[in-house]
């Protein structure tokens, strides 16, 4: 059996001195022994783990998951929804591939969100959601019996669900500290 060199040990360690030095709240640079002072694979690992995740971090996700529900389908009738209802055999490829994205695009998200939020973080968003409605039809700024006004709110939850989802990870570490394993994927495991 050949010796391994590199592999998911040096890996490990770069994880593992990372996080200690985040949690002391030293600065790892991992280039302490560069003669030359030039970043090192372990500086790039480092300020990832530090947390540098901000609002436009969050409005970037939100954006994208807000455009993705609307280019599905919105009350104004530009969407994919409507697009494919207008029967034309010539742009059936270009539809199933529009699609075929689409679903594509949502599987990555909703698999973030679920992976991330997991079951009781979806239900505490749909908690919320439904009160923040109750509190809306409440105070007579929503009419839950329009249905315009109905689909506008359930696509900015929809759309709100997917952004939070994506960045749980990041504000779950920026809050408590702690490092979602499965935000650590580059750990080699074949190795």
């Amino acid at each position: 059996m050949e010796k391994q060199t590199g592999g998911a040990v040096p890996e490990v360690r770069t994880i593992a001195y990372a996080r200690c030095a985040m949690k002391s709240g030293r600065v790892a640079t991992g280039a302490s022994n560069d003669s030359e002072g030039g970043s090192t694979v372990a500086d790039s690992r480092t300020a990832a783990a530090s947390g540098a995740f901000g609002w436009s971090g969050f409005a970037w996700r939100w954006i994208s998951a807000l455009a993705l529900v609307l280019l599905t389908y919105n009350p104004m009738g530009w969407s994919y929804v409507h697009w494919i209802s207008e029967w034309n055999s010539e742009s059936l490829p270009l539809k199933a591939l529009a699609g075929l994205t689409l679903t594509a695009a949502y599987f990555v998200a909703g698999r973030a969100a679920a992976g991330s939020l997991g079951n009781i973080g979806s239900i505490f968003f749909l908690l919320i959601f439904a009160a923040f409605i109750w509190l809306m039809q409440s105070k007579g700024w929503f009419d839950p019996q329009n249905a315009t006004a109905l689909t506008w709110v359930l696509q900015l939850a929809l759309s709100i669900y997917l952004a939070l989802g994506m960045t749980a990870s990041f504000l779950w570490k920026r809050l408590t500290g702690q490092v979602d394993i499965a935000a650590e994927d580059h750990v080699d495991h074949n190795h």
